[in-house]
This record gives C-alpha cells, sequence and structure tokens, in this order.
C-alpha cells in the first residue's frame, strides 16, 4: 500500500521546548534515539505506542534553513521513481535520498509551490 501518510515528525530548533509542550498538552513520554549526527526523539501516547518523532533541525538530514515545521512522510514503493516524478511534475529535491537502517529510503521533497513533504519506502519489517 502506498500514498498515505505513513510517519509525521517535528523538526524544530529547541527539541527540548517542544517535548515539554507536547508531552504536557498530550501526556506524551519520549524516548531518545541517538543517530550519526544528532539525536531523535521517539513521542509514545499513554498506550506506549509510537505516535510521531522529534528532531533538531540541521541534524539526522532534516533541513535547518526550514525553520520549526511538522514534516509528514508518505510511503511510497520507490523513492527514485516518486523523486523523478516529482521533477518532471515542477518539484525538487531538499535532501535524499538516504537509508535509514530498519526504517526505510527517505527523500525529502520540495512540491511545485516550495511546500517540503517527505516520502519514505519503508523497510520489510519497519511499523510506524
Amino acid at each position: 500500500m502506498h500514498g498515505y501518510v505513513y510517519w509525521t515528525e517535528l523538526i524544530t530548533a529547541d527539541v527540548k521546548a517542544a517535548r515539554d509542550f507536547y508531552g504536557s498538552v498530550f501526556n506524551w513520554s519520549f524516548s531518545e534515539i541517538p543517530t550519526p549526527d544528532g539525536h531523535y526523539w521517539l513521542a509514545f501516547d499513554a498506550d506506549d505506542t509510537p505516535v510521531c518523532g522529534f528532531c533538531q533541525a540541521g541534524t539526522a538530514g532534516r533541513p535547518a534553513e526550514a525553520g520549526d515545521l511538522w514534516l509528514s512522510y508518505i510511503a511510497v514503493p520507490d523513492v527514485d521513481l516518486c523523486m523523478a516524478m516529482a521533477r518532471q511534475s515542477g518539484g525538487s529535491i531538499a535532501i535524499g535520498p538516504f537509508d535509514m537502517p530498519g526504517v526505510g529510503c527517505l527523500a525529502i521533497l520540495k512540491d511545485a509551490a516550495g511546500a517540503l513533504l517527505g516520502v519514505i519506502a519503508p523497510s520489510s519489517g519497519a511499523s510506524t
């Protein structure tokens, strides 16, 4: 299945402030995951189900110039094909493609109006 929102994450300059805010508002808990160029935090609901991710702007392959934003990743069967189709449709590639072990192949695109969106071809066995 493809074409649906697979994952969403907050890219922010102040992860601690964001974790404090969303933890308080939604009663989320967080688990930190080290990455080669920074850290990533998974947010969990009261049932311990992962709901989204948080990362520092400018690390883990995320754009620093975009400011604080929520970025959604759309599931696709082939990231390279999706990138080619995005270019043909007036979009561009912001970052990627890149592989995240146990997660999948990802890229961050800009649509024809310049809005950012992520695409992901999930690894077999990966889940949200």
